[in-house]
Formats: C-alpha cells, sequence, structure tokens
C-alpha cells in the first residue's frame, strides 16, 4: 500500500460539522474508499438520497390529505340540509290540494251586481272655538286619557298628522284634541302642534 499524499484525516469532536466536511472533502481520495464516521461515501449518498425522497414523499402526502379533506368538507357543506317541517304545513298542503289543477276547466264568471254606493257623510261641526292645527314634534305626541302625566296613555299622534283642537286646559298646558283619521279624542301637551290658516 502507497502512502498517501494527503495529510491524515483525524475528525475532532470539537470542530464542527460544516468545517469536518470540508476537511474530509479537502482530503478525499477518488482511487480509494474512505470512511467518514463509519459511512461510505456511497451510503452517504443513498442514505441522502432515502432522506430527500422520504421528506418530499411526506410533503405528497400532506398536500394529498389536505386537498382530500378540503374536498369532503365543501361537499358536506355545498348540500343543503332537508326542509324542516312544522304543524301549519299540513294546512298549506291541504289548501293547495284543495286548488283546482291548472288543466280543470274553469267555471264561468260569475255576475256580480255593484251594491249601492254609501250616503256620503256629512262633516262635522266643529266645536265653537275649536281650531285645525298640525304636530311639529317629530316623534309625534303621546294621547293620553286627561290633561297630564298621571292619565292612562291611549294612543299616539304622528309627526306631521292634522288635529283638532277642542280646547285648552286651564292651566295652557295641555291641549284636548280629536285626531279625524281615527277620530279618537285626548289630551296632548302645548306647544307641539302649529295652527293651520283657515
Amino acid at each position: 500500500m502507497e502512502p498517501s499524499t494527503h495529510p491524515p484525516f483525524y475528525p475532532s469532536t470539537y470542530r464542527p460539522l460544516p468545517f469536518l466536511l470540508l476537511t474530509f472533502l479537502a482530503h478525499w481520495d477518488t482511487t480509494k474508499c474512505h470512511v467518514l464516521f463509519g459511512v461510505t461515501m456511497k451510503g452517504l449518498l443513498v442514505g441522502l438520497t432515502k432522506l430527500i425522497l422520504g421528506v418530499s414523499l411526506a410533503l405528497v402526502l400532506h398536500f394529498l390529505t389536505g386537498v382530500a379533506t378540503a374536498r369532503y368538507f365543501m361537499t358536506k357543506l355545498s348540500v343543503l340540509p332537508p326542509k324542516p317541517v312544522f304543524d301549519n304545513d299540513a294546512i298549506s298542503a291541504q289548501i293547495a290540494a284543495s286548488e283546482p289543477p291548472p288543466d280543470a276547466v274553469p267555471e264561468p264568471p260569475v255576475e256580480v251586481t255593484p251594491e249601492a254606493e254609501p250616503e256620503p257623510q256629512t262633516e262635522v261641526e266643529n266645536p265653537p272655538g275649536s281650531y285645525e292645527a298640525v304636530v311639529i314634534q317629530p316623534i309625534g305626541l303621546v294621547l293620553r286619557g286627561g290633561p297630564g302625566l298621571d292619565f292612562e296613555q291611549m294612543g299616539g299622534v304622528d309627526y306631521n298628522e292634522e288635529v283638532l283642537i277642542l280646547k285648552t286646559s286651564d292651566d295652557g298646558r295641555w291641549l284636548n284634541v280629536r285626531v279625524p283619521s281615527s277620530g279618537q279624542e285626548g289630551w296632548v301637551k302645548a306647544g307641539n302642534t302649529e295652527r293651520l290658516t283657515p
């Protein structure tokens, strides 16, 4: 055996791994099979190839598993649930069943005789001293049973709705009004209406 022209390779435990690899490659003799930590170059390449293939195969499997899981959930979420059935659905089904089929012969139209026209209502006479006004409070007014906050609420009057002012309370803070659209009478706070010009 002839002596090697390269200095002997002695791995050291305190040297970093990249230094060891560079030292190994610098002293590599292509004609002889050197051993690095008990592994030949062929074994090192085979092991490195197995590592790369294993990691690649794992990444491909993870990707395919993710795609399969996503497709599974997309298919499950795209299917509509069954329509719920409620108690009143039976009534709707009976009504639909009672309707004649579209190909049935229609019944002849029934002649309707016009009803007598209702007599026009005569205008109600406004009491003396009353006047028409419009609500100017943007949120409307509360209609009460008497002139005060202690009286019960009977309803309301909307903004910009016309009312008939019948009288004013003794202290002048409340108005007795009639709502022409509903005929309802009650009391509202004064200062929230504006008199309409005759």
